[in-house]
């Protein structure tokens, strides 16, 4: 059985183990985007297979598809989180990158004929707060993108303008600061 005196240290210890891991934090990255200070290599591939747990690349694709230094039009630390959708005679799709001038991320665009040569457009949307995971969706005539906003504190839905890059909010869904919708 454990003394008391034994048990104030350990939890004396753990508090002082979260205190280092805050101040850590907040020395490293002093509110931008937590891994930003990680060196990351994170890029877009195309990968295939039976099931979601048995993927290899795509033999027909040159792997990865588009990296940080495909993107030309801002400093591009990082892409991750890519939603594809088909509009027309092509694919379209949207992705988090990550700014490194503002240390924030912002959603960004590429195209592609086949979906497995992409030419990346530009940035497609940014905020004054971090971007990311931009599910994208159609609904009826108009195309939706519910990107992960939980740096507002709220849950944002945008509406395309009639074009990739051009994104209009269409509103507050929840007043909740909540990650990845």
């Amino acid at each position: 059985m454990m003394s008391t005196a034994m048990a104030i240290a350990l939890a004396c210890s753990g508090i002082l183990l979260v205190l280092v891991a805050v101040a850590f934090y907040l020395h490293h990255y002093r509110g931008g985007v937590p891994y930003v200070g990680r060196v990351a290599n994170w890029s877009i591939g195309i990968y295939g297979g039976a099931s979601p747990f048995e993927l290899t690349p795509v033999s027909t694709t040159s792997n990865p598809v588009l990296t940080a230094s495909d993107v030309d039009d801002i400093e591009a630390g990082f892409l991750a989180d890519p939603f594809m959708i088909r509009e027309q005679d092509r694919w379209l799709m949207f992705f988090e990158i990550l700014d490194m001038e503002t240390a924030k991320g912002v959603i960004g665009f590429a195209a592609s004929e086949d979906g497995r040569t992409w030419e990346y457009c530009g940035v497609a949307l940014r905020e004054s707060f971090h971007l990311s995971y931009p599910q994208v969706f159609r609904h009826e005539d108009d195309l939706y993108m519910l990107p992960e906003t939980s740096a507002s504190g709220e849950v944002r839905l945008y509406v395309s303008q009639g074009a990739p890059d051009r994104w209009e909010l269409s509103g507050v869904l929840v007043e909740r600061p909540y990650v990845d919708p």
